[in-house]
């Protein structure tokens, strides 16, 4: 069974743990990460769930994500997930999240990272993940409004997000 960090509104840790299996009390918090990898021809790697998740099974996803589990920091938590669901070693540790959205239980610390990787490099958790492809904004916009993609509140916006980034300009 996995524990995480219980976190004040103000996102203040507290000496709490709480199980991933069962639903936060009220007045605590958690933190998730997700972690999207953009091509240096601007394409975003996606991941499709497996049909055995509980939630949001046989759609469209951001690269990697999952939550913080107790002890680890936020960068080592985006790092852990992208290595568990891909395959893809990242170095995260200087790197902030450059999107932070709320939700019922917490926070979710988005990361964008840059990185060129073939398909056939990577090492999907079979688990978690049935297959991962490349597409483009056109192709992305097109999965939203197809609901085949799962509708984050920012989703429409992501790419624009992901361009006025300071690592992207450079």
């Amino acid at each position: 069974m996995e524990y995480m960090d219980v976190y004040t509104s103000k996102k203040q840790k507290t000496t709490k743990v709480h199980s991933r299996d069962i639903p936060m009390n009220r007045d605590d918090y958690r933190f998730v990460v997700s972690v999207l990898i953009f091509n240096s021809s601007g394409e975003l790697l996606i991941q499709k769930r497996q049909s055995t998740k509980k939630v949001w099974s046989n759609w469209w996803d951001y690269t990697a994500g999952g939550a913080v589990i107790e002890g680890e920091e936020l960068y080592q938590a985006a790092e852990r997930e992208l290595l568990e669901e891909t395959g893809i070693v990242v170095d995260l540790k200087d790197t902030p999240s450059r999107l932070t959205v709320s939700f019922e239980e917490g926070w979710d610390e988005i990361y964008f990272v840059t990185k060129d990787v073939t398909l056939k490099e990577l090492d999907l958790q079979e688990e978690e993940v049935s297959e991962m492809k490349w597409v483009t904004e056109k192709e992305y916009l097109t999965m939203l409004s197809q609901n085949t993609f799962i509708p984050y509140i920012y989703a429409k916006s992501i790419f624009d997000f992901y361009r006025s980034q300071s690592e992207y300009l450079h």
